[in-house]
């Protein structure tokens, strides 16, 4: 006849967890299976029935037995009824807690460090300086040069290696040889300026600027026309899958397109100019003059390039009478993401001119206005949240 234990006699909340995790799959196998001795433990099965039914050692559930008394697991953890939202929070996390102590494996010494904790912040305080600091040539430390250096100092028992900085770096997330730039605007009203945009593209998501035609504009300079000195190989020809070009090409010089997008509509209009000067600014304007109703004011989202508001560009719309028909609104400086005709620039620049060959600077021209007038076709307005998300939010 086998001989029944006496049970276990855990807590209730502990073994309502336990079940849980028992019939559980999202947890690692080793609990589970702990869990499932533990309940049976807590039922007053004998040892060898919970042997052959869970298929471990007996030192395993001896193990376990001793590690639930001597964590008290059979005692409830104190409590103060009615209990707070708060306060049953804190008995959640101290449950899972008592679950997990009992669960896991016991913390053992383990190999001891090779450095001690001081050692370990002076390497990384001395990564993050520069090594002209320390008589050593160069602005940055690579790892393999400060553990070079390192070693030359012999301040240490053991040569360090370069596998143990990295890991020692990795660990704080520092990365000592990378560089990256980052942008502020030195603009003293760069703060009025963003405000003040990012209330126009509220006003025109909430249909509150009827008044105004919101336009915005910018230049992309330098377009260049390129020409082939040979013969592309078309795909599929000689076993190729993909065009074939020769990296030598002819320079047949470049042009310079100012655009402005509606930002209520969506449309763009361009023009293609030779030179980028206040005159050929000023062109735009009288085309956009002629496009936009006469009792709408045209305002115009711009950068901060001179020719957007030199004094000759004053004089010629104060000559032309145009001076009340535009208002200008400026975005701060290095801000062009505020500026929504930033991305017709680059979705001109992604389907149409990469790659592009032409045989003339003015079959150039011609296919960039033809994909103004493509993009046109399926012309929409931008995404307001984006931008007004921008202007509002550092």
């Amino acid at each position: 006849m086998v001989k029944k234990m006496i049970p276990l006699a855990l807590s209730k909340d502990i073994l309502k967890r336990l079940a849980i995790i028992a019939n559980a799959r999202t947890y690692s196998l080793t609990w589970i299976q702990r869990a499932q001795i533990l309940i049976a433990l807590n039922k007053g099965e004998p040892i060898d029935q919970i042997q052959i039914q869970l298929k471990c050692s007996r030192s395993t559930i001896y193990r376990l037995k001793n590690k639930a008394i001597t964590l008290r697991a059979t005692q409830p953890i104190p409590i103060q009824l009615p209990m707070t939202g708060e306060q049953k929070r804190l008995y959640s996390v101290a449950l899972n807690l008592a679950v997990g102590r009992l669960l896991d494996d016991r913390a053992r010494s383990g190999r001891q460090p090779r450095l001690l904790l001081e050692d370990q912040e002076t390497i990384l305080a001395m990564s993050c300086k520069r090594p002209q600091d320390f008589g050593k040539p160069g602005s940055m430390w690579t790892l393999r040069r400060l553990c070079g250096f390192l070693n030359e100092q012999q301040q240490y028992p053991k040569p360090l290696s370069i596998s143990y900085i990295s890991k020692l770096h990795k660990k704080r997330h520092i990365v000592p040889h990378r560089v990256r730039y980052y942008l502020t605007s030195k603009d003293p009203l760069a703060e009025e300026k963003r405000l003040y945009i990012g209330a126009i593209y509220k006003g025109l998501k909430e249909n509150s600027l009827n008044d105004y035609e919101v336009i915005s504009v910018d230049e992309k300079t330098c377009i260049q026309a390129h020409k082939n000195i040979r013969e592309d190989i078309l795909p599929n020809t000689k076993g190729t899958a993909c065009r074939l070009r020769d990296p030598e090409y002819e320079r047949l010089g470049v042009t310079h397109l100012i655009a402005g997008q509606n930002l209520r509509s969506g449309e763009v209009y361009g023009i293609t100019v030779q030179r980028n000067r206040t005159v050929e600014f000023f062109e735009l304007l009288q085309y956009l003059h002629g496009l936009v109703h006469p009792a709408k004011t045209i305002m115009l989202i711009l950068d901060n390039y001179r020719t957007h508001s030199s004094k000759i560009l004053k004089r010629l719309l104060q000559d032309h009478g145009l001076q009340e028909r535009f208002e200008f609104a400026f975005i701060p400086t290095h801000s062009s993401w505020m500026n929504p005709i930033e991305g017709v620039f680059s979705k001109l620049q992604r389907r149409y001119l990469r790659h592009l060959r032409v045989d003339s600077l003015e079959e150039l021209k011609t296919t960039v206005h033809l994909s103004i007038a493509e993009m046109n076709i399926s012309k929409r307005p931008p995404n307001w949240d984006k931008f007004i998300q921008s202007c509002f939010n550092k």
